[in-house]
């Protein structure tokens, strides 16, 4: 009879730590675990006041909603799941448990932290996890907590949409987007909103980007309305060639609060084609040496490039560089000055573009280069140009 009575009381036992504690650790468990906790929270939190004075008492109360749940779920690495993908909707739930309770230290002190913490990395994602709960695993609660549970699905379903919008946006940037330059400061590129969303106020953002890594420069465009299917031209304005070009998005969504970005990804960068052509008629490396006895000095030429450095409304201006040395002064090979020596620019008519121009070295003695040395055409309109180099007078 005592044993009877031992294992009826055992029993009781077991039946009162299912009804108040964590159940089974497994798929199933969990549910019913979170089902629990969730029902319990609503029933607390019907209690609590609607607005506080206190942002003490408010986080107490805040904290000790988001603890209701906590115990009610126990510890997550003591459970076996046999599904994955239920198993990382759990560990995404949990997580927003702690990123809730976590926000709670910046309320009243740091808007925008606890914004992201508590809404955004805890709300928002436990609402996204409960509506993936019941549309893939049905997912209920008891009927009289229905407006809670329909505002938290309606709250995920909003997220996941958002979240859904912005991965397809960020799909959509590949090497395929093409960011051509229309002149020497403006470029543009066909977007498409990828999206089953209409997005109001959106930016749109370009990195440049060195050899290293290095960001040089940043240049944004701004959609204030773009449908959903919607091809927009992305403008932005640059001041400077990169290595590597990256564009993301940034959007602010007014329904949740949260400020979206999504990873800069690399695009296909077109440099601006002014339509001109330099070619050099002279052959190098050549010397170059005045024929006035007084500013005899050779320049002794080795290359010759070009650079762009301004187009608008079909005219453009350039950099012409030249490299070398210098290889002999009439005063001697440790007299310091400029050599210098002149070119001549015609175009396929063989019309005189620039009747003389000039290269002037820095002051140097024989024997010493010039890695650089510039001089500079305008105004020049689509078309071949022909480049002469000569000694000159003087």
């Amino acid at each position: 009879m005592k044993k009877l009575l031992s294992w009826i009381l055992v029993i009781v036992m077991l039946a009162s730590l299912c009804a108040c504690g964590v159940v089974g650790k497994d798929d199933n468990g969990f549910t019913i675990n979170l089902k629990r906790g969730l029902e319990k929270r609503f029933a607390k939190a019907e209690k609590m006041p609607e607005s506080y004075t206190s942002n003490t008492a408010e986080k107490n109360d805040r904290l000790e909603l988001i603890n209701i749940e906590k115990d009610a779920i126990g510890n997550l690495q003591e459970y076996v799941f046999m599904d994955s993908g239920l198993e990382q909707l759990a560990e995404q739930y949990v997580a927003a448990l702690d990123s809730q309770a976590e926000g709670l230290k910046y309320l009243g002190n740091n808007d925008d932290e606890f914004h992201k913490l508590y809404y955004q990395n805890g709300y928002y994602t436990r609402a996204s996890v409960i509506s993936k709960l019941v549309s893939d695993y049905g997912f209920q609660l008891n009927s009289k907590y229905s407006n809670y549970m329909n505002d938290l699905l309606d709250d995920g379903d909003l997220y996941n949409r958002e979240r859904d919008a912005m991965q397809a946006l960020e799909d959509m940037i590949s090497e395929d987007v093409v960011l051509k330059a229309e002149n020497m400061y403006d470029v543009s590129a066909p977007l498409v909103n990828t999206s089953n969303m209409d997005l109001n106020g959106i930016s749109v953002n370009l990195l440049l980007i060195d050899s290293t890594g290095a960001v040089l420069e940043s240049s944004m465009d701004y959609f204030e309305s773009w449908k959903a299917g919607e091809t927009k031209m992305f403008k932005p304005y640059i001041f400077q060639g990169a290595d590597r070009y990256q564009v993301s998005f940034s959007y602010y969504s007014t329904a949740t609060g949260i400020e979206w970005t999504t990873t800069p990804k690399d695009v296909d960068y077109q440099a601006f084609d002014p339509g001109v052509e330099f070619i050099l008629c002279s052959e190098l490396p050549s010397d170059y040496t005045p024929s006035s006895w007084y500013s005899r000095a050779t320049c002794h030429v080795t290359d010759f490039w070009t650079e762009l450095t301004y187009s608008d409304a079909g005219k453009s201006s350039f950099t012409l560089h030249v490299a070398g040395s210098k290889t002999y002064d009439v005063k001697g090979n440790d007299y310091s000055r400029s050599c210098h020596f002149e070119y001549r620019i015609t175009n396929e008519d063989q019309s005189i573009v620039y009747s003389t121009g000039t290269f002037y070295t820095d002051e140097l003695k024989v024997g010493q280069s010039f890695a650089d040395c510039t001089s500079y055409v305008s105004d020049l309109a689509p078309g071949t140009y022909y480049v002469e180099f000569y000694s000159g007078k003087y």
